[in-house]
């Protein structure tokens, strides 16, 4: 039995083990009778019994959880009749007990087992605490075993007055996240606001308080935003009664969790008109103001201001798509996503019916998953699983919808070297090729190729080369198929690049060494030409200045063409955020440098273009007629938080206009 003799209601006990081998002995004692547990609380139990008859010395206690055996005893004063104990139990365990009496060397016989079965565990550290729009609710979620949460609100007018009746807040279902908020929007002014946390299973279930909350402010509620030309009107819904003002405030870009001041209104306005704006994105804060309280801000209002007709050039519109990272759009026009969705990995279809789902085995992070449409616009996953024997290596997975439905097959298992040690490619019958930068088990690292062979079976074989005996490190990994099926393999470093390739049948062949003329390589792709070409960037200094040099260079008629200068820009570090057209003529990325704005950059014959489409996380997918595509993601709590709600997302979704 696991004794916790720190909880305060714990009385004093001195844990004793006995020899219990020689009988009764001496005068017959009298056992304790009625003896009963209950749990008076998580994981505190009561035991207790009325007293033996006779003289007695004092008493023994023996607990066990079942099936175990019985535990140790311990040693209690004759006058005690009940004792509070604190155990580390799973729930749904039960727990049991036995009393003995002794005087002198003679104790009695065990009195009868009292059993106890442990509960759900319920909500920890439960609390209410201001938040935008309104009261923020947070707790703990320990319960491994329940699957239905009730979130209830009660009211009153004092703290020490419990609620009159309990209401239960909607739209809340069960989650099996450890960390819970939710934020309460329909609070009442100068009342106390209590919330009680319900998580069952069945019939079982267990309930937690919060301490009650004073909401001293109501913030505005129903705050909406819309642009004409360079203005924006703004609306709001007043609520408080005790406000002295209205303020405003303003932030440039989607995702700020805070705004300038811009003006302080009188506490019965309802708009206000901000004036002279330059194109972009902006978020609006209103709040309502009291002397000596603390502002009650309203959610967040997002806003876009777009330049005259006819320069802006992407179409914009409102959508709602799971948050997942990696995104893919068809040529029928579907869209496929993939990603984690705690606790499982995702592969999500959209098309004009609506969006499915299925659901695999959790995946890593390390490497990043790859997905891929083939020739019929279906999807197939790259991803990888850990290989539950703690060795550190990862199984490597091959998802794919097939004509009787989801597929996934085992292609090894590797120690990956870090999350950009994968690249994928489908060749022209649909099967997937990969390139793999591993560690071998003296934790060098290594090149692979994976692949099909004629029997069906994957063959996962080293990729040997001069180019790669001496030391080298992966920023980037690509691997690209020529149109007649030569594999090429480009492994981007932090400031150069190499490339291999292979026949079907044929050595691999080196055909740049290492070069580090142009920097390193953020992006590789076969031109319409049918030429691979590579963008390459490298910091330089301009006038004291870091800057970025984007430059692309072609592998054409067995030779490199010297590289072509693109742009120029502030610099920045060139993630995955980088993607490339399917003919290799423009490149896409994110610049965030600015604090203030998030712009789309796009790089191409035409030189540099940017737009700008506000702050958040982006996806990039080239369309139907090589359109480009980009979500700029948007909380859909409204509320600049860079985080999902629940498995779906806002989107902005902007589409290239011809």
């Amino acid at each position: 039995m696991n004794w916790n003799p720190a909880l305060p209601a714990l009385a004093a006990a001195l844990p004793l083990l006995l020899a219990c081998g020689g009988g009764i002995g001496g005068s017959p004692v009298a056992p304790p009778t009625a003896v009963k547990v209950t749990q008076t609380s998580y994981l505190v139990l009561e035991v207790a019994w009325q007293p033996s008859e006779g003289k007695i010395d004092f008493y023994e206690l023996q607990g066990r959880f079942a099936p175990e055996a019985w535990g140790l005893t311990s040693r209690l004063p004759k006058e005690t009749t009940s004792i509070r104990i604190g155990v580390t139990a799973a729930e749904f365990t039960d727990v049991s007990y036995r009393v003995r009496a002794w005087f002198g060397t003679s104790y009695s016989p065990w009195s009868t087992e009292a059993t106890v079965r442990i509960g759900l565990a319920p909500a920890e550290n439960l609390h209410a605490w201001p938040d935008r729009g309104g009261l923020g609710v947070y707790w703990g979620n320990p319960s491994r075993y329940a699957d239905t949460l009730l979130v209830e609100r009660g009211t009153s007018p004092a703290a020490t007055t419990p609620p009159a009746a309990w209401t239960a807040m909607p739209n809340l279902p069960y989650s099996p996240e450890a960390l819970i908020s939710v934020v309460d929007t329909d609070v009442v002014e100068g009342l106390y606001h209590q919330y009680r946390v319900t998580y069952s299973k069945g019939a079982d279930h267990a309930s937690a308080l919060a301490a009650p909350h004073l909401v001293t402010l109501a913030c505005p509620t129903g705050i909406q935003a819309s642009a004409t030309g360079g203005t924006v009107h703004l609306t709001w819904r007043n609520r408080s009664q005790a406000a002295t003002g209205i303020r405003i405030a303003r932030a440039n870009g989607k995702d700020a969790t805070q705004g300038a001041p811009l003006a302080t209104l009188a506490p019965t306005a309802t708009s206000f008109d901000d004036v002279d704006l330059l194109p972009g994105n902006y978020t609006y804060f209103v709040s309502a103001a009291a002397t000596g309280d603390a502002d009650a801000q309203g959610l967040p209002c997002v806003v876009q201001v777009l330049p005259p007709s006819g320069v802006w050039p992407f179409t914009d519109a409102l959508v709602t798509l799971p948050l997942l990272p990696a995104v893919k759009l068809a040529q029928d026009g579907s869209w496929w996503l993939a990603g984690e969705e705690v606790p499982s990995l995702v592969i999500q279809h959209g098309t004009t019916s609506g969006w499915t789902k299925a659901a695999f085995t959790r995946g890593s992070a390390i490497p990043e998953p790859q997905l891929l449409l083939d020739g019929q616009g279906r999807a197939h996953l790259i991803h990888t699983a850990d290989d539950g024997l703690n060795s550190g290596k990862h199984n490597i997975l091959h998802t794919w919808l097939s004509d009787s439905g989801w597929t996934t097959e085992t292609i090894g298992s590797r120690l990956f070297a870090n999350s950009h040690g994968l690249a994928a490619a489908l060749d022209a019958a649909g099967s997937p090729r990969l390139a793999l930068n591993t560690r071998n088990d003296s934790h060098s690292d290594i090149l692979e190729h994976a692949f099909k062979g004629a029997d069906g079976n994957w063959v996962i074989e080293k990729i040997v080369h001069p180019a790669l005996d001496t030391p080298w490190f992966t920023s980037r990994l690509f691997l690209k198929l020529a149109p007649d099926g030569t594999t090429h393999v480009v492994v981007g470093e932090t400031a150069s690049a190499a490339v291999l390739r292979r026949s079907p049948e044929g050595p691999w062949e080196s055909v740049l060494d290492k070069d580090t003329g142009a920097g390193a390589v953020c992006a590789a792709e076969f031109t319409g030409a049918g030429h691979l070409r590579l963008l390459r960037n490298r910091g330089v200094v301009l006038a004291s200045t870091w800057e970025t040099e984007f430059s692309t260079m072609d592998f054409k008629d067995g030779a490199w063409t010297p590289a072509k200068h693109l742009a120029t820009v502030p610099y920045l570090a060139v993630d995955a955020s980088l993607v490339a057209s399917r003919d290799g003529e423009r490149f896409a990325y994110e610049d965030s440098n600015s604090a203030d704005r998030h712009e789309v950059v796009l790089l191409g014959p035409g030189g540099i273009e940017r737009f700008q489409v506000g702050r958040g996380r982006f996806g990039f997918a080239e369309g139907p007629n090589g359109r480009l595509w980009i979500l700029a993601y948007a909380p859909d709590r409204n509320d600049g938080t860079a985080g999902p709600v629940g498995p779906s997302g806002t989107y902005r979704c902007y589409l290239e206009k011809p």
